[in-house]
């Protein structure tokens, strides 16, 4: 499954590239809804993972954040736990990967693992983020190469 977590046109248009296909399920969260409406789509997107389905949300980083490049959709490390914890299948054992656009290298991945260890939260669970800038466009990698991939860095949640 993929998700659009951003109004932005480019990264919701980078979901019908052919990388992203791999991911299986696209996702475009409502581009007119609130924060909370998009939370609760997220939400219940994510209930509907098949098992075995592999993870992928795309938005930009925003600060700390993940969601819109001017902050009408952000969530915070501690946010994103809270939807993923109501959201994604017990079942679930990943990947995940955050497919954070920014000019710089995004910290949002590390800062999510991060959360997640304080919880309890997908515990198993290895979340990949890119450990260089990334622009809206950029290919989607495979998931079933995240682990061999030399632009990503893998983390497993240890709890």
């Amino acid at each position: 499954m993929i998700i659009a977590c951003t109004h932005d046109l480019a990264i919701r248009a980078s979901l019908s590239l052919p990388s992203a296909a791999a991911w299986g399920t696209v996702i475009l969260l409502g581009a007119e809804d609130s924060q909370a409406a998009a939370s609760a789509q997220l939400t219940q997107s994510l209930g509907n993972m098949a098992p075995g389905e592999p993870l992928c949300v795309a938005a930009h980083q925003a600060g700390a954040d993940f969601g819109d490049a001017d902050g009408v959709w952000a969530w915070s490390p501690t946010d994103f736990v809270v939807v993923l914890q109501q959201g994604v299948p017990k079942s679930f054992k990943g990947p995940l990967l955050i497919y954070a656009v920014s000019p710089e290298v995004a910290t949002f991945a590390s800062d999510l693992v991060a959360a997640l260890r304080s919880a309890g939260a997908l515990c198993g669970v290895t979340v990949y983020g890119f450990k260089k800038a990334v622009e809206a466009g950029t290919p989607y990698p495979s998931p079933q190469q995240l682990s061999t991939n030399p632009d990503l860095t893998g983390i497993v949640v240890n709890c």
